[in-house]
Parts: structure tokens; sequence; C-alpha cells
């Protein structure tokens, strides 16, 4: 049968069409997964109609000469980061999650896209359970943008495609045990595709080829982390907010001066991309307030002000020393 569409017709022993079906890989978002993905399509029980509506997808692998077998598929991947913004370049990176109750021994594991670009993943790498492993294509990148996440392994090299790719995991003897198609265009959200955030799986039950199963994760991603919808650190009001930060220089090698309201007391706190708090001052009344940051590590930090008001905002700084 072809890959792309094909036509399925079965006869009676008298020559009469029995079944007879149109089918192509474009029929519905949800059924790409059928095309070179791992998953067969499954017909609606006890149902004569054939259109695109009466099929979905089946179990990983299929389920030859069984009838409509509950899927134990498992979410292995659980964040993926397919082309990151230009300012923030941690090059392409999924995030692995093993959501059983066991210790996870990933030794020649392989990590392949759409083309069959291989990954094997190192000798003694394992995942505890409910934990979660990076695997970055480039480690000098990530690491540049995300200098606290140490669960990684890497390089390797693999970049996702920004107009959609897809991703598969064999265990050490090929056995496919996970496998999903994404896409940047509705219904599948746009941000992730260079506006600096992540595809988060949801975690809904739904199958991980559905875009009903993704979401635009927070500004930068989570790897190594749970997803926090808040996005972390600080939820801000929109009406809340004071106007934008000036923060010179940025990058910096340490020192920075930042433009504040002389009027207002003000306070200002530093987070790394783990959210913990790293530096924070208050009762600031001042037109230039400097600090020197040459204690800390290079990479990326959120630094937030909120003024006497009340009025919260938020800005990203990096550090490059």
């Amino acid at each position: 049968l072809s890959n792309s569409a094909d036509a399925v017709q079965l006869f009676k022993p008298s020559g009469e069409v029995y079944i007879a079906y149109n089918y192509s890989d474009d029929d519905t978002i949800d059924l790409l997964c059928s095309d070179g993905c791992g998953y067969p399509r499954r017909h609606a029980p006890n149902v004569d109609a054939y259109s695109p509506a009466m099929w979905d997808l089946g179990c990983l692998n299929g389920s030859p000469g069984e009838f409509n077998l509950a899927c134990t598929d498992r979410p292995y991947v659980s964040e993926i980061n397919y082309n990151s913004s230009v300012n923030d370049d941690s090059g392409d990176w999924i995030e692995f999650h093993n959501p059983t109750q066991e210790t996870l021994d990933l030794s020649g594991w392989k990590l392949r896209d759409a083309n069959d670009n291989t990954y094997t993943i190192p000798n003694g790498t394992v995942v505890l359970p409910n934990e979660r492993l990076v695997l970055v294509s480039a480690t000098d990148l990530f690491a540049a943008v995300y200098p606290a996440v140490s669960t990684i392994v890497g390089p390797t090299q693999i970049g996702f495609a920004a107009n959609g790719d897809g991703i598969k995991l064999y265990t050490s003897d090929n056995t496919l045990v996970y496998s999903m198609m994404y896409d940047d265009v509705a219904p599948w959200p746009y941000e992730p595709d260079g506006w600096g955030k992540t595809l988060e799986y949801t975690g809904n039950g739904n199958n991980a080829c559905s875009p009903a199963s993704w979401i635009q994760g927070c500004p930068l991603g989570s790897p190594g982390m749970e997803y926090d919808p808040t996005c972390g650190i600080i939820a801000v009001e929109e009406t809340q907010t004071a106007q934008p930060i000036v923060i010179y220089p940025n990058p910096s090698a340490g020192v920075i001066h930042i433009a504040l309201d002389p009027t207002s007391s003000t306070s200002i706190t530093i987070y790394d991309m783990t959210g913990k708090k790293v530096w924070a001052e208050s009762s600031i009344r001042t037109s230039t307030f400097t600090i020197d940051l040459g204690m800390l590590p290079s990479g990326m930090y959120h630094l937030r002000t909120q003024d006497q008001q009340g009025r919260t905002t938020l800005a990203k700084l990096t550090l490059a020393q």
C-alpha cells in the first residue's frame, strides 16, 4: 500500500464488493502518525462507514490479530525545543521524562528524527522514576542559556526541522517505544517556532501525535524540570505592569545599571533559570541603580522590579563573564 494515498477493497467470494476504502496521509491531522511513524489506523468497531472520521490511531507498533486493545504507549518526551529564538539559541533539545516507577537504563537507546538521523545514548545513562533527562544537540549552546541544568546528554547533533519533524525513541534492541510528529501550523502552537517558547506535553492522555496533547511552554522552556503553568518565578498582571526596565549593558560582564523612577521606592530581585532567588534589594529610590553581579555564573537570569504602587516588571538579563 502506498504511503501517501491508496485504495483498499475487499470482495466477497461472489465478486461483490464488501468493503471499499480510499485513504490519504493527510485525511486528518491526528492520523499523520500512521505514515511512517509506527502507528496503524484503527477503524471504529461496528460501523459500516469508512470515512476518515471513523478511524483513529492504533497502538504503537500495532496489534495484528487482536481487536481494540487499550494502548500502553508511554509519553517519554515531555518537552521539545525545535527552533530557539535568535537571542537565546540553546540549540535543539528534547526533555525525556521517566513516567514509570522503575529506574530506566537508557544505555544504547537511540534517538531518531524523521530523516533517520540517529544519536545513541551513552552506556550508563539512567533516569530515576519521575525524573527528567535533556538530550541536547549542542552542549555548548545549551550550557550558555541553561548553565544550571546538568541532567543532559549530548551532543546529539540532531536538528529538528522548524516546519515539522518526527521524533522516535528505540531501545538498544531497536524496539520502537516512542514516536510522534509535530508541526508549526494550526492546530499546533506557533510560538515554539522561533518565538522563544517550547512544546510542552500536557499529559492529558491523548496520543503524543495529537496536537491536543501539546501546548506552548514558558519563555525559554523548563528543561530538566516539571512544567509550571504560571511560567515560574512570578505571576504578573498586565494591568499592574510598570514601564519596561532599561538595563545596560545587557549582556553584561557583571556590572549592570538600571534606570528607575526616583519618585518611587523600588525593590529589585534577580532569579536564575531554575527560579532560585540569587540577589535582592529593597527600598531603592534613585534614577540609576548599579549592581555588581560578578559573583554569579554566566548565563540567563530574570530581573524583577516592583514599585510602591505594586506595579511589577520582568526583564531578561544575560551575564557573559
